[in-house]
């Protein structure tokens, strides 16, 4: 288990033939994966598949504590063969290696068997067997919880959330309004608010903020770009709104984070 704190930041990284599983118990974070950016809050747990570039960022002032596994999923070689025969759509969903990532709610029985594997590899009688088990467990629970959201989700809901993504990442810069995503995206803002708060537990205007603020902060590092450029070149109204908004998501002036670097 660890805890995140005050700033905590992992610069962009992947695992090679690995999962990494992040089930957040109390407070929240955002990653980055694939240049998309997701909130992960408590009783929550996002899936990243093997191969895909991620990084994870706390903000000033926030605290988060989560449960962080990376594990390479095995063929559940020692089992019987009536248990291989079950429905693991965890390890279809690895295999298939189709999709950056997935979330899911982190349920009682997931959050036991993590903390039984988190325990059993920290002791001091490690035993491989019923680590082994462990996972097993652990596939069920996580195929249960796939198979559950797949069932509540409509086929074509990952491709408008595609779209919106891709559109909002091409016009951030700009001043674009939700009713814009929305329209560009071919749903009513309604239903599209809905999938986005699901999704990436965020709404679409905090979305395209989240991508605006992160986006400054990397051009504050250059004293070549003034204030008034950067609010200019990201799409706020004004040099204030720039200010006021980075100051209620970072708990400082722009001035003084630069400063600060």
């Amino acid at each position: 288990m660890t805890t995140y704190k005050d700033g905590d930041t992992f610069l962009d990284h992947t695992h090679q033939g690995a999962v990494e599983l992040m089930s957040v118990i109390s407070g929240f974070l955002y990653l980055q994966v694939n240049n998309q950016y997701v909130k992960v809050k408590k009783n929550e747990c996002l899936i990243i598949f093997p191969g895909i570039v991620h990084n994870l960022i706390l903000k000033k002032n926030e605290k988060c504590k989560a449960a962080c596994l990376v594990f390479s999923p095995g063929n559940l070689n020692g089992l019987s063969k009536d248990a291989k025969s079950g429905d693991f759509s965890f390890l279809s969903e690895v295999k298939a290696n189709t999709h950056s990532y997935t979330k899911i709610l982190a349920n009682n029985q997931v959050s036991d068997v993590l903390q039984r594997i988190y325990e059993n590899h920290t002791g001091e009688r490690f035993s491989n067997d019923l680590q082994k088990l462990y996972f097993y467990e652990l596939y069920i629970h996580l195929s249960e919880e796939l198979n559950e959201k797949l069932k509540k989700n409509m086929h074509s809901t990952n491709s408008y959330l595609a779209k919106s993504l891709d559109y909002i990442n091409n016009n951030y810069t700009n001043q674009i309004s939700v009713e814009d995503v929305a329209k560009n995206t071919g749903l009513s803002l309604r239903h599209l608010s809905r999938l986005f708060m699901s999704e990436f537990s965020m709404s679409i205007h905090e979305y395209i903020t989240f991508l605006r603020i992160e986006k400054s902060k990397t051009l504050l590092k250059h004293e070549s770009c003034s204030i008034a450029s950067i609010s200019a070149d990201l799409g706020f109204s004004s040099s204030q709104h720039f200010a006021t908004t980075f100051k209620k998501h970072e708990n400082v002036s722009p001035r003084t984070f630069r400063k600060d670097m």
